[in-house]
């Protein structure tokens, strides 16, 4: 499942970039050939920098009013997402793949074909701490398989 691999020197590259001037961006290593970053708390201009800079497709998970604001702040983003994901309670029409946990969205991720591609799963909403434990105990759960 996840392979502590290197990242490719463009997602590098985006890292470095995310990460200047702002904390919060972590590397989990490769879910199904994607690499997978956690993002609790990204400032919006930080956060669009770093989906800009990644090679390929992305996936996304994260709150229905966070995904929102971005994709109205920046419309040309559309068209780098393989999937969006929203956890939590929604009315969203723009998401067909809800869930109303982010155990239910990792576990939808677990089943995405994702090689190649990049996963970012953010939070900011009131459940922040709570969504960053659970991922990070997913992503260390797969790491000793």
């Amino acid at each position: 499942m996840i392979n502590s691999g290197s990242f490719s020197v463009r997602t590098q590259h985006a890292i470095e970039r995310a990460n200047s001037g702002s904390e919060g961006l972590r590397a989990h290593g490769k879910l199904n050939g994607a690499d997978v970053f956690s993002w609790m708390q990204p400032p919006q201009e930080a956060l669009l920098a770093f989906m800009h800079a990644n090679p390929g497709q992305l996936i996304w998970l994260g709150n229905a009013a966070e995904i929102e604001a971005i994709l109205e702040q920046d419309t040309a983003l559309h068209s780098k997402f393989e999937a969006i994901a929203i956890y939590g309670s929604s009315n969203a029409i723009f998401c067909e793949n809800q869930f109303e946990s982010i155990d239910l969205s990792l576990t939808w991720l677990l089943q995405q074909g994702a090689e190649k591609q990049v996963v970012v799963i953010t939070g900011t909403d009131t459940n922040t701490a709570y969504t960053e434990l659970k991922v990070k105990s997913f992503f260390q759960f797969f790491q000793r398989l």
